[in-house]
């Protein structure tokens, strides 16, 4: 299995349950199989070129947005945003994060953002850190932002 195989296959699935579409649904407004776009968003099966457009084109996000490889130029001067359960699926994301994302309630009760969620994935720390000061670093980016040291957590 191809990790951009994947990571594409878990983007499907994000952008069609954030439509509130079935993969049923998604299938009908593709002419895909639901058993393929299940094995798209598990990775065990790769798109067409034309299969990746009608399924981005369905979902209303772009096909660059859909397959774009993280790490490219494209994807470091965007404002990019990650969901709680991308990090939960991503096997390269650091223990201490994945922790803080399959805390749904301490997530929910401090209002993490799709672009925190980005933000706190995107640091390239020196050591593994705990779901505690994962926490405490979430803080202070958003000090910094609401004092106007920095622009924008992105």
């Amino acid at each position: 299995m191809n990790t951009l195989t994947q990571l594409i296959g878990t983007r499907i699935r994000i952008a069609r349950k954030n439509k509130n579409l079935s993969q049923h649904d998604l299938g009908k407004l593709t002419n895909l199989d639901q058993g393929y776009i299940s094995r798209l968003e598990n990775g065990t099966s790769e798109g067409t070129p034309t299969q990746l457009y009608e399924i981005a084109k369905a979902i209303n996000i772009s096909i660059v947005d859909l397959i774009d490889e993280p790490g490219t130029a494209r994807s470091r001067n965007i404002k990019r945003t990650t969901s709680a359960e991308q990090i939960i699926a991503d096997d390269k994301s650091p223990s201490g994060l994945k922790d803080l994302a399959t805390d749904k309630n301490l997530a929910a009760v401090i209002s993490i953002t799709d672009t925190e969620w980005h933000t706190l994935s995107s640091i390239d720390l020196p050591c593994p850190i705990n779901k505690d000061a994962y926490v405490q670093l979430l803080i202070a980016i958003r000090a910094a932002v609401a004092s106007g040291n920095i622009p924008e957590a992105v």
